[in-house]
This record gives structure tokens, sequence and C-alpha cells, in this order.
């Protein structure tokens, strides 16, 4: 990120550091009073907007670019205007072979699959070059929700993904990936990004992998495995080893590896290989799963826990082979009730979030392991399902497999295990319970309530330089590096409003750094008033990818944590350095899911707003900007 205006010159004597890495990207800080608001600059019009490409396909507006390519909605004036994706690759890239080859590839994958016309997968209705050069496919437009602004939805108010949803994304999603396997298209970057939740007529949802950007063709001869491959082979969270391997061949395993990794997520709200810095990420594989989803989620089968991490296997030859069978055998367990008992769920401490990764592609962060509340939105069905037979059929086919290997989980002994630790527990609970240890409630006092509205103004960049008009997000978008944006928020009650970025020092130490107030803003007052319009000063994204942790504090009364670190800030560069200040607002930020502010979306795509209520005197919100 970078700070609004042009660098200011370090001071030799005092010894001014201006530059820090933070997290997964990289803060250009300069000291507090001498940056100013950077000048507006005329954006370079967009020029695929209002054109018609191929004499059919109407350009209406931009839905997403990468590094390679761009994505924008389409009307077919052929066909009644139907709506349609064109995916172009950008015109920088038309002169590197590697990315070409991927282009075209997954044009190819698309066709192979479109053959099938599975319900679970987008279809493509055209393809061609325009006259520039420039290559182009025309795909479905598929209008939903993804699977990663569900589960942020959920996570934002404190909740888990219901089981009963869990099980039927995951069942569609098997099922989905089998038939791209049955023609030899291997995914390769499962992950909820790529997951568009559809609504139907009869108020279900129809799951739809998109995405086939990486994807490999297998045994059918049309892509050569010694063709040049672009760099990036998936979303580091949910890779399997092998996908990271020189000269290996990638076969369904690795998609039923991420589809495992992105079940443990769900289940569990959070990664089931934390730390994914690349220095680890081959030795945790290797290790195997530590935990299991029961250990972060009361209520789940043994067989859960033993399925998922039998798909999480450092082997490819010891995980389930079949996605469709590996799907159904996890939905019907997860709709069977664990009649094992429980332990009492002790709340713990919150522990803050690991602050970095350093070689990630869309990370997000894992929330604390506290006990979470499950909304009542889906009506489980009769968990005596025909698919029980599927979970049957697995557990012998990875009993005969591994029967002759030393790498396969020892889920039986950790099944015992648990078994004996639940027993115990449960056994000292009830003692104590029969001994009068329960508390009881006491009276419910009415706590005040606290709420902004925010936004966030997002302006894209190409080689330094505007591109597009500026327009405004809610933070579930995924920004490119280079990409410059502001926080606009609004108050509705009076009090003291703060705004603060994660960030790390010159020899890569945590520390906090304040972006509102500044000397510059608001007069350097916390204080604001109810509908009194704040803006944040522009910042960049720059460095490695991963996501940007962004904290809103809104306080009715002036708290000495927020004071003080203020007073920090604004006699440096803006950063909070380690030491008691930096200690005392971290304690302050620290907020248990439950009493996580309520998040509500707005419908309006001009101009999408985010109201966010929270209960008590002083509300934390933390925000999470994608950045690859």
């Amino acid at each position: 990120m970078e700070r609004d205006g042009p660098r200011a010159p370090c001071a030799q004597s005092e010894n001014k550091t201006c530059a820090r890495r933070v997290r997964a990207v990289q803060w250009k800080i300069f000291p507090m009073p001498d940056f100013h608001e950077s000048e507006t600059i005329q954006a370079s019009p967009d020029p695929y907007l209002g054109q018609l490409i191929s004499h059919r396909y109407k350009v209406v507006r931009l839905l997403g670019q990468g590094g390679f390519g761009a994505v924008y909605l389409t009307e077919d004036k052929t066909l009644g205007n139907r709506k349609t994706v064109i995916k172009f690759l950008h015109r920088s890239m038309l002169a590197q072979d590697a990315v070409r080859v991927k282009f075209e590839d997954e044009k190819m994958a698309l066709v192979r699959l479109s053959a099938k016309r599975h319900g679970g997968i987008g279809d493509i209705y055209d393809s061609g070059v325009l006259p520039d050069g420039t290559p182009f496919l025309a795909m479905e437009f598929i209008e939903g929700v993804s699977l990663r602004d569900r589960l942020l939805q959920y996570r934002q108010a404190g909740n888990l993904l219901p089981l009963p949803e869990c099980a039927t994304i995951l069942e569609q999603l098997g099922d989905a990936l089998a038939a791209a396997h049955e023609v030899g298209v291997i995914h390769r970057d499962i992950k909820p990004d790529n997951l568009m939740l559809v609504p139907q007529p009869d108020r279900t949802e129809r799951l739809v992998v998109i995405d086939f950007g990486i994807a490999r063709l297998t045994n059918a001869g049309q892509s050569d495995p010694s063709r040049p491959l672009t760099s990036g082979m998936g979303t580091l969270e949910y890779a399997a080893p092998e996908q990271l391997m020189p000269n290996r061949d990638l076969g369904p395993a690795c998609d039923i590896y991420a589809m495992a990794a992105m079940a443990f997520e769900m289940l569990a709200g959070r990664y089931a290989f934390p730390d994914s810095g690349l220095h680890m990420f081959f030795p945790q594989r290797e290790e195997g799963l530590q935990d299991r989803p029961s250990a972060f989620r009361s209520g789940l089968s043994p067989t859960v826990d033993e399925l998922v991490a039998a798909a999480l296997n450092y082997d490819p030859e010891l995980r389930p082979q079949n996605a469709r069978a590996f799907g159904k055998g996890l939905a019907a367990a997860l709709l069977v009730r664990n009649e094992r008992p429980q332990p009492a769920v002790i709340p713990q401490p919150v522990v803050s979030p690991p602050l970095e990764t350093d070689l990630n592609l869309n990370r997000g962060t894992d929330p604390p392991r506290v006990p979470i509340s499950l909304p009542a939105t889906v009506r489980a069905e009769d968990p005596r399902v025909e698919s029980d037979a599927h979970v049957e059929e697995l557990k012998a086919e990875l009993s005969a497999r591994g029967a002759d290997r030393k790498k396969f989980p020892a889920a039986l002994v950790l099944v015992a295990g648990i078994f004996l630790i639940g027993a115990i527990v449960t056994g000292v609970w009830m003692v104590r319970k029969s001994a009068g240890d329960t508390p009881k409630p006491g009276p419910v006092v009415a706590q005040p309530t606290r709420q902004f509205v925010y936004a966030i103004e997002i302006q894209k960049m190409r080689n330094g330089k505007p591109f597009g008009d500026p327009y405004f997000g809610t933070g579930r978008e995924v920004f490119e590096t280079g990409y410059k944006f502001r926080l606009e928020i609004t108050p509705t009650e009076d009090g003291e409003l703060f705004v603060f970025a994660e960030g790390r020092d010159a020899s890569g130490k945590p520390q906090l750094n304040l972006l509102f107030p500044t000397p510059k803003r608001n007069n350097g007052s916390a204080s604001v008033t109810a509908n009194q319009r704040i803006q944040t000063g522009q910042n960049e994204l720059a460095g490695s990818t991963g996501n940007e942790v962004v904290y809103i504090v809104t306080t009715a009364k002036s708290r000495d944590a927020l004071a003080n670190a203020r007073r920090r800030a604004f006699d440096g560069d803006g950063s909070i350095p380690d030491g008691k200040e930096a200690t005392a607002l971290r304690d302050l930020l620290k907020t248990p899911a439950e009493a996580a502010p309520k998040v509500e979306f707005s419908d309006d795509e001009k101009q999408p707003r985010v109201t966010v209520k929270g209960v008590g005197e002083t509300v934390v919100y933390r925000l999470e900007i994608k950045h690859r």
C-alpha cells in the first residue's frame, strides 16, 4: 500500500525508515507531516466498452480481470441480447508463448466439457481473434453468488455454513468434477472463489464450477505435457503438493485434494494448513493433517474426519480417486448425527490470526477457534440416506489401497483418542454440573448499539496510470497489484472514528499503521459527528499477493488505547511500533466471533454500500481486502 502524495526524502539524522513490508503486501509510508493528497489524473477509457465483438457481442461492462486476461459482460445481439461473458487475453501478453498456450488450453478444456452438458459446468459458446490478434472466448454468463462470498457472509456474522448446505455443495461439486475428469480435464484451482451458487426456481441452489484458466488436459492428445506453462499452479491453500513439483503427471487426485481442503475450511472456519508460506508448504503437507474438522465443530461423525484426512494425504495414490464417490460419501457423513458423547464447550480466549503470508494466491485469514452458533437456515433431510453406501465403499477402497503403505493416516487411532478424551471431559463436566457449579444467568442488560456505513472507492491502474473511471466496491472484490483505493465511511452516531491497517516494519516485526485520522485528515482529530462523510487517503496495493487487513473502530467515548496509539503515530511516520501502545491497541482490536458486528450488503451495483452494526460503546470491524 502506498500513502497519498509523492515520496518524501528520509532524514538521515533521524534515521527514519521510508519503506516497510506488511504481511503479503508492501507499504510505502512517508513521514506524515510531508504527505498530501494525490493529484487527480484523467482516466483513460476502456477500449472494449460499447464495442461489437465478432459482429454479435455488444460489450456492456467489465466484470473482472487478472494478470493474463479480462472478463466482460456482453449481450449477444443474434440471440435476443442473451447475457454472455467474453474473456480477452491482455494485449501485453500476446508475445508470451506460455500465456497463449494457457489460453488455448482453457478453450480446449471448455470445448471438451461442453460435450458433457453438465449443469455444474459453464458452457462455451464461441471463440475468435480480434483484428489486432487478441484471442477471446465467449462463455455462459453464470449469475449467482460465489461460495467465497457466502462463507464471508456467515463469517462476518460469527457463524459457519450450516452442515446441510455443506453437504449439498460438496455432493454437487464432486459430481461436476467427476464429469470433468471423465473427459480428461483437471481443473487445478478448485477453491470457494471458483464455485458459483445459482438460485433455482424451486428455491434451491445449483453449484457451477468456473474459471478453467489453468486446467490441464489429459489422455486425449490436445495438450502436450512438455508445452510451456505459466507459473502459479493453483492457490496455495488448496493446491495438492504434486502441483508444485516439476514434471509430475496430475490426475483427479489433485482436484480431490483441493475439494477436501475446501471442505475443511467450510466445516472448521479456517484453513487445513494455516501457515501457508511456501517455506512451510511441503513440511506441513508431508506431516499430514494435524487437526480434524471435529476439533472445531461439535457433532461431526468420525467418518467426516477420516474422509477429509484421507483426501489430504500427501501421496496422491492414497487419496480417494473418484470425485463423485468422495462428494457423496462426505455429504452422507455430514448428515449423520454423531452419537458419541460431546464434551462441554468451553470458550477459549481469542487469539490474533496469523499476520503474514509469503506466497499466497488469494489468501484469506484464519478466524479464531471459538464456539460458533449455526443458524437453522436449511432444513436437514433424513440422514439415513442411500448414499451411506458410498461411505462404506470409500472406506473399503482406502483401506485396501493403504494396507501396503506407511503414509496412510492413522485415522482409527485418532478417533479412539477422541472417544477417550470426550468421555473423560464429559464425565468431569457432569460431576461439576451435579455439584451445582453451573452458574445461573444474570439479568439481561440492554447494550448500546453503534453503526456506520462504508464503501471502497477503487481506481484500476495499468502501467502506473489510471485505467477506467473510479468505482465503488464493498471489499468482496479481488484487487490487482497497483490498484489504488480509499475508504469512505459515514458513522450514524457522534463519537470517535479510527482506521488501522496491519503492517510490518523494516525488520519484519508486526506493527499497526494509522490511516485515519492523520494530520491532513479531519484536522488530525478522531472526533466525528453523525452522518459526517469521512475519507481516508488513497492507498496503493504493491508487493506480493495476500489479504490486506484493515480495522475500522467506532467508539462513543475516548479510549486510552486509541488515544495513545494516535499520539504515537503522529509523533512518527504513521505507524505504531512494538511497545505498550501497540500491545494495548491489539488487545482492543481482538473481537470474539460472538461479539462481531452484523454486516449488511446493499443491492445497488452502482453505489454499493456496507452497513456495519455492533453492540457496545466500542465496535471493531475487521475488513479484509483481497489482493492478487
